[in-house]
């Protein structure tokens, strides 16, 4: 398929659901796990009680 053909696919298929999936919950343990395997441990991420009280999502 060339180029055109893709996106004319892709456009035709705008507002179609293709599939939806049960919802998640993520756990703070999740969300630690994640900074360990990223090395992405800044504080509105994993520190909670800083984050209720200086994020403005107040939670990580």
């Amino acid at each position: 398929m060339d180029k055109d053909s893709v996106l004319n696919k892709l456009r035709s298929q705008i507002g179609t659901q293709i599939h939806q999936s049960d919802w998640v919950t993520i756990s703070q343990e999740m969300i630690n796990a994640f900074a360990d395997a990223t090395d992405d441990h800044q504080w509105i991420h994993i520190d909670q009680e800083k984050a209720a009280q200086q994020s403005p999502f107040k939670t990580t």
